[in-house]
């Protein structure tokens, strides 16, 4: 389960194009979904960007060794931390994974993207990125009130991913557009779109990153 996320990257360069290009309703049918992986297909782009998803195999892999090992203080606060910390850390790469993923500007190598966003690699979008990830936190609420059936956690993940995903739609317009903030932009979102610009690419994010929580959640709560 730690590997789905290479396996089902390409929905995630579907939502960053659905962001991006702001393509009819958020909430499209599976039909146009699967048209839109064909359309990536045919370019040759359903796996541009992904050297960043081999690293997010990284966090799962570490916290299943703590618990094989037998390092139960590993939550809580620990968590935060640790996510927290990975954030920081990951942050030049999901730059540069995002401005690969546009189709517009992902025929540039990576040391183009670092020449020409140079400082701006490590700050772009940062706050919308921690505003994210600290609303993904929320599908391990069952666990910390010790609910582990996979009802309750799947919902959870889903309504993480939702509650985060305006903050994502914010982060990859930010990346894509070489500057701003996350409130203003979001703002002029909602002025101009409506809504539904908010939840842009949310079928494809959520089928991408509800299994990945609900495998966190699954290792996490291994006793």
């Amino acid at each position: 389960m730690s590997f789905f996320p290479v396996i089902a990257y390409p929905l995630e360069v579907v939502k960053t194009n659905r962001i991006v290009g702001m393509q009819n309703a958020a909430l499209q049918s599976t039909e146009e979904l699967s048209r839109d992986l064909l359309k990536l297909a045919e370019r040759g782009s359903l796996r541009t960007g992904m050297f960043r998803g081999l690293a997010t195999v990284i966090p799962c892999a570490l916290l299943e060794n703590q618990r094989l090992r037998g390092y139960e203080e590993f939550r809580g606060a620990h968590q935060f931390l640790g996510f927290s910390t990975y954030t920081l850390l990951m942050q030049p790469f999901a730059v540069l994974q995002t401005k690969k993923q546009v189709l517009a500007t992902g025929d540039a190598s990576y040391a183009q993207l670092v020449k020409q966003l140079g400082p701006r690699l490590f700050t772009l979008g940062l706050g919308s990125t921690c505003l994210r990830n600290f609303s993904l936190m929320f599908s391990f609420f069952p666990r910390y009130y010790g609910i582990h059936d996979e009802a309750s956690q799947l919902l959870a993940a889903v309504g993480a991913v939702a509650l985060s995903h305006p903050f994502e739609v914010a982060r990859v317009l930010i990346v894509n557009n070489g500057s701003g903030f996350a409130h203003a932009t979001l703002r002029d979102l909602v002025a101009t779109k409506g809504i539904a610009g908010l939840f842009a690419g949310f079928i494809p994010r959520t089928i991408f990153m509800a299994p990945s929580l609900l495998a966190l959640n699954f290792v996490m709560n291994r006793e």
